[in-house]
């Protein structure tokens, strides 16, 4: 009777600890809320009017949304919302791109870990900002890296040279559409 009890608490525990695993993954990874995603990119692109998911194609990653904002219809630009996964575990890094395949703004809109979290800092994320296709993104070359954060901080840049590579494929798709 002992070792069926013991069993079952293990059971039981293991069933909590893993629900509350999922559900920091779940919470970590924005819970699949699009109107959270949208309500960002509105402010980055205020004056948008529209705003609608691009399908992901067949390769891409699942771990990735792109948005394609218009104001009637003049693009304003990209949201992309790409996970990546620093050494403390993944987190969401927002990248908005102009027309022009250039950053205009980089969010980390919620970052769960306590390691790494000098990824945060605003100097840290605005250096971003006007990188376009093509430049190459290397740490500690082009883009300051952060003391203390150095797989986050790798993270981020992977995931905006990521992002413009997407950005760059619709860019090309839709040109292609329009011949």
């Amino acid at each position: 009777m002992k070792r069926y009890c013991a069993k079952k608490s293990f059971i039981s525990t293991f069933v909590t600890a893993l629900s509350v695993w999922l559900g920091g993954a779940v919470l970590c990874m924005g819970s699949g809320n699009d109107s959270a995603l949208q309500k960002h990119f509105n402010k980055v692109f205020p004056e948008a009017t529209q705003m609608s998911f691009l399908l992901p194609k067949k390769n891409s990653p699942r771990s990735v949304r792109t948005l394609e904002v218009r104001k009637g219809k003049d693009l304003l630009g990209y949201g992309v919302e790409v996970e990546v996964v620093s050494r403390s575990g993944p987190f969401l890094v927002m990248v908005a791109v102009l027309p022009d395949e250039t950053v205009s703004d980089v969010q980390i809109p919620k970052y769960p870990h306590k390691r790494g979290r000098a990824v945060l800092k605003r100097s840290f994320l605005a250096q971003f900002r006007g990188v376009s296709y093509g430049t190459p993104l290397i740490l500690g070359k082009q883009m300051d890296g952060v003391s203390g954060a150095t797989s986050s901080a790798s993270a981020v840049t992977e995931g905006i040279r990521l992002a413009l590579l997407l950005v760059h494929q619709c860019v090309g798709a839709s040109a292609e559409m329009e011949k």
